[in-house]
């Protein structure tokens, strides 16, 4: 006669749970996804804008080297080249951002506010020789605080020897 062994296999569901996304979690991944998508956007758009500016800048530059109409004198060369002049629409030079016409410089300087301070009372004055007396009293010699003690304390005691004074 044959034997034939069986082995048993178990199934713990536990051990095994197929993936359920939740609305949360598929809400999350969805909108990890958009917010990729706009950067992803947002990088082309401000790459585009790069290129047309560079596109630009090159256009005016091949204006002036390949139009015979356009020769430069050193002045002119020194403006091309100085980067606080800026030439106005109608041809005009001026520097720019010079901030000759700036708010400040038109307006006449006025003094600083002085905060006025308050003056010191009675309470202040022996407030604090109060703290002096219960710091070295609550304090060891290396400036620690005793055991137990915090700065409340020092305070609560620094009040009641003021009352005291």
């Amino acid at each position: 006669m044959r034997v034939i062994t069986l082995v048993e296999y178990s199934f713990d569901r536990d051990d095994y749970r197929p993936r359920e996304d939740s609305f949360a979690e598929r809400e999350f991944r969805e909108r990890a996804m958009d917010q990729r998508e706009a950067d992803e956007r947002r990088n082309r758009n401000q790459e585009f804008i790069e290129q047309a500016e560079l596109e630009r800048e090159r256009e005016a530059v091949r204006e002036v080297v390949n139009n015979p109409n356009i020769t430069l004198d050193s002045s002119m060369i020194a403006a091309v080249n100085d980067p606080k002049v800026e030439m106005m629409p109608n041809g005009r030079m001026t520097i720019r951002r010079s901030g000759q016409f700036s708010r400040q410089n038109l307006l006449p300087r006025l003094p600083a506010k002085t905060k006025r301070t308050r003056k010191k009372t009675k309470t202040d004055r022996s407030q604090s020789k109060a703290l002096k007396l219960a710091n070295a009293k609550m304090r060891k010699k290396n400036g620690k605080l005793r055991k137990g003690k915090t700065m409340r304390d020092v305070m609560r005691l620094a009040h009641r020897l003021r009352k005291k004074m």
